[in-house]
């Protein structure tokens, strides 16, 4: 089967029927040498199956897909890039960038170079390089936020040069829009382009919900938040588009909910910076004091640089009225000025 399609993986399994139940035993085969590295067996009802309400499959195709960008990890870990297949080297460079240490993260970027010097038609990696340094200014690592910021925007309009129609690429220039030039009419317009042309793209709705916070357009926000969930519910970026959604219901002043999503992404990410500043603010405008302050040392420990002040010069919502809230809200957790 491997060689007729050509494929890296083959799942493959049997079933009993017991009644109105099917026993399913599934094994995911590594088709390259013959391994079988994943197997279960689960138990559904025929009936559910049929109307296409039954929990089990999704979860099988959830693990399925798990197993798979976790096999080619250890494959990037384990074997030189030039031996690597090219959807390897991009899996491994989205799977290390998004687990944000920083071993992994420069690793991530020495993988997404390699591939674009060998695909030097393909968009992706160039659109993924930019988020890689995007996210190095986000996270507070960058030793110059305005080279960091210049490469990023380079890699975004190679990306599009590349293919002006490719969604991941529009959105990645709409992000240098929105967080590096703070021009959230172009950042709008980019991630329009991109929803046009492939309203399937996870990346421009959860961009999108962080853009229409800043103009305080919360239930809009909330909305493309949960179809960015909704579109890629095993995505590594996973816990940002969490961020996203506790941004938008923050703002919208329910910061419970915003406090439970924050958690949730942290529980994904426990190093992604900017979910511990939501948090923090949610707990002080929940008047959990000394759990946001406990947050909030976290939060230092994570970045150390970090200043109220900074937060503020880096918010693209600058006219957004809660950016007043959420920097009192800061500063009191213990975030120096």
């Amino acid at each position: 089967v491997a060689e007729r399609l050509g494929v890296s993986y083959v799942v493959s399994g049997a079933y009993a029927v017991l009644g109105g139940r099917a026993r399913l035993h599934i094994e995911l085969c590594d088709a390259r040498d013959d391994t079988v590295c994943w197997a279960t067996s689960a138990t559904l009802s025929i009936e559910d199956f049929f109307r296409g309400q039954d929990p089990v499959l999704p979860e099988v195709i959830a693990a399925l897909g798990r197993e798979i960008v976790a096999a080619e990890l250890r494959r990037v870990g384990s074997l030189p890039m030039p031996s690597l297949a090219s959807y390897t080297l991009y899996l491994g460079g989205v799977g290390l960038l998004h687990r944000l240490s920083r071993r992994d993260f420069e690793r991530s970027r020495e993988l997404l170079q390699f591939l674009a010097e060998r695909q030097p038609r393909a968009a992706a990696p160039h659109a993924m390089l930019s988020k890689w340094h995007m996210l190095r200014i986000v996270q507070g690592w960058a030793e110059s936020a305005d080279d960091e910021a210049r490469q990023a925007r380079a890699a975004a309009r190679r990306a599009l040069d590349l293919d002006d129609q490719e969604a991941f690429a529009l959105t990645a220039e709409g992000m240098v829009s929105v967080l590096i030039d703070k021009d959230l009419d172009s950042g709008a317009g980019w991630y329009a382009r991109a929803l046009e042309a492939n309203p399937h793209e996870p990346y421009a709705w959860a961009l999108q919900s962080g853009l229409q916070s800043y103009r305080d357009d919360h239930e809009a926000a909330c909305r493309s938040a949960a179809t960015a969930l909704s579109l890629s519910p095993l995505d590594p970026a996973r816990f940002l588009f969490e961020a996203y959604a506790a941004m938008a219901h923050l703002g919208g002043g329910d910061a419970d909910t915003a406090a439970t999503l924050a958690q949730r992404s942290l529980e994904h990410n426990a190093l992604h910076t900017p979910s511990l500043r939501i948090l923090v603010i949610a707990q002080m405008l929940r008047g959990q004091a000394d759990e946001a302050r406990r947050a909030a040392a976290r939060l230092m420990s994570l970045e150390p640089g970090l200043r109220v002040g900074d937060y503020v010069r880096r918010f693209p919502g600058r006219e957004s009225p809660n950016l007043r809230r959420y920097a009192e809200a800061l500063a009191a957790a213990g975030v120096p000025q």
